[in-house]
C-alpha cells in the first residue's frame, strides 16, 4: 500500500519534544525518529511501566538518546495539571508539542471529571495541555503543536447540549466526534497563535496497525482483521506527522490538514467558525466548572492566575468601554470587601461617587469611598 514519507533532513539538536501516547505505535515511532535527529525526547503515558519498557528500547536503538519519562493520563484533568505544572517547572523550552495519544471505540464510560471518555481523552485532555504548555511553547518559538485526527473526523458531529452522550453513545460516532473537536480546536488554536511564532497542524496518519482497535467487538472487529493487509505500519503511520513536525517549509503556517505528507481536505464541519470558537468556549466551561476535587485544582490554579494568563495571551482581558457616570444612584454589590466585588465597587465609586455602596457581610468593613 502507498505511504508517503517525510523527506525533511532537518536536525534537532538542542530541541525538546513531547510526544503523547509514545510507548506504542504511531507515537513510538514518531519519538524514536525524533531521537534519532538529535532532540531531547519526552515521553508522556499513563502507564509508566510500559512507558520505561519503550524507553530502553528507544535507547538500545539510539544509543545517544536524551529521553525524560514522565506520568501523563489525559483521563484525569489533575494528571494533565500535574503533568503540565512539572514541564513548567523544569523544563526551560518546548520546541515540539505532538498530541498523539488517543483511545478509539471503548465503551461508554465516563471519566473521573465526568466527562465522556473518548471526548476527554481525545480532545479535552490535550485541549487543557496545550494550553498550559503554550507558554514554553512561546518562549521556545518557532515551535509546533501537532494535534493527530482522523479521517473520521468527516462522520462526526458535535451536539452541544449533548456532550455526555449519555443516550445516544455509539463507540465509532463518539470516536468520529472527538476527531471532529481535534479539527476545530486547531483551527480556533491557529486564529489565537498568529504573531506568536508558534505553529500548530492536525494530521491524519491513516489505517495504521495498531493496539487502537482492541475494543473493537463482534462485526466490527471482524472487518478490521480483513482489512489488515491495507493497513500501514506504525512506522509508515508516523510520516505525516513527522512531516508537520519536521518540513521546513511548515515553521510558517501553510494551511492546517495533512495527510501522507501533503495538505489535505477537510470536512464541511471542520470548516465551521461558528462551532471551533463554541467548542472552545464549552471546552474552558467544562474545565473551569468540573465537580470534584480535580476540578477545584483547576479552577484555582489553572486559568486565572496572572502568570498563566499574561504568557499565554488566549483569554482576553477586555475593559469596559462605557463613559456613563453614576451620580445619585445606589449600587448593591455582593462580596466586596475584596477581589472582583471591591475593583467593581471602586470603579463605580469613580464614576459619581455613587450614594451608597451595600452589600457588605459586616458594617465593620465598610468605608465611605474616597476614590
Amino acid at each position: 500500500m502507498f505511504s508517503a514519507k517525510c523527506k525533511s533532513k532537518a536536525r534537532l539538536e538542542g530541541r525538546t519534544a513531547i510526544v503523547t501516547g509514545s510507548n506504542t505505535g504511531i507515537g513510538y515511532e514518531t519519538a524514536r525518529e525524533l531521537l534519532k535527529r538529535g532532540a531531547r525526547v519526552i515521553l508522556a503515558n499513563r502507564d509508566l511501566e510500559k512507558s520505561q519498557k519503550a524507553g530502553e528500547m528507544l535507547c538500545a536503538e539510539v544509543p545517544a538518546c536524551q529521553l525524560r519519562l514522565l506520568r501523563l493520563d489525559l483521563a484525569s484533568l489533575k494528571s494533565v495539571h500535574t503533568f503540565a505544572m512539572e514541564i513548567l517547572a523544569t523544563e526551560s523550552n518546548v520546541h515540539l508539542l505532538i498530541n498523539n495519544a488517543g483511545v478509539f471505540a471503548c465503551p461508554y464510560t465516563l471519566t473521573e471529571d465526568g466527562n465522556e471518555m473518548q471526548f476527554q481523552t481525545n480532545h479535552l485532555g490535550h485541549f487543557l495541555l496545550t494550553l498550559l504548555l503554550l507558554p514554553a511553547l512561546k518562549v521556545s518559538a518557532p515551535s509546533r503543536i501537532i494535534n493527530v485526527s482522523s479521517k473520521l473526523h468527516w462522520f462526526g458531529k458535535i451536539d452541544f447540549d449533548d456532550m455526555e452522550m449519555s443516550k445516544t453513545y455509539k463507540p465509532t460516532k463518539a470516536y468520529s466526534r472527538s476527531k471532529l473537536c481535534n479539527m476545530l480546536f486547531t483551527k480556533e488554536l491557529i486564529k489565537r497563535l498568529q504573531g506568536t511564532g508558534v505553529v500548530a497542524y492536525t494530521v491524519d496518519p491513516g489505517m495504521v496497525a495498531t493496539e487502537a482497535t482492541r475494543h473493537l467487538k463482534g462485526t466490527a472487529a471482524s472487518m478490521q482483521k480483513k482489512m489488515e493487509f491495507l493497513k500501514k505500519s506504525p512506522v509508515q503511520g508516523a510520516q505525516t506527522t513527522l512531516h508537520c513536525a519536521l518540513s521546513e517549509k511548515l515553521a510558517v503556517q501553510k494551511g492546517m490538514h495533512y495527510s501522507e505528507c501533503s495538505s489535505a481536505a477537510i470536512s464541511c464541519g471542520a470548516k465551521r467558525k461558528e462551532d471551533a470558537m463554541k467548542l472552545w468556549k464549552l471546552s474552558e466551561d467544562l474545565l473551569l466548572c468540573q465537580v470534584g476535587s480535580a476540578a477545584c485544582v483547576i479552577r484555582r490554579n489553572l486559568f486565572y492566575p496572572q502568570i498563566i494568563q499574561e504568557r499565554m495571551g488566549l483569554f482576553r482581558n477586555g475593559s469596559c468601554t462605557s463613559d456613563a457616570k453614576l451620580d445619585g444612584k445606589t449600587v448593591v454589590i455582593t462580596g466586596a470587601n475584596s477581589g472582583i466585588g471591591f475593583e467593581t465597587a471602586r470603579e463605580l465609586a469613580k464614576r459619581g461617587n455613587a450614594a451608597n455602596f451595600r452589600g457588605y457581610k459586616s458594617r465593620k468593613y465598610y468605608q465611605a469611598p474616597e476614590w
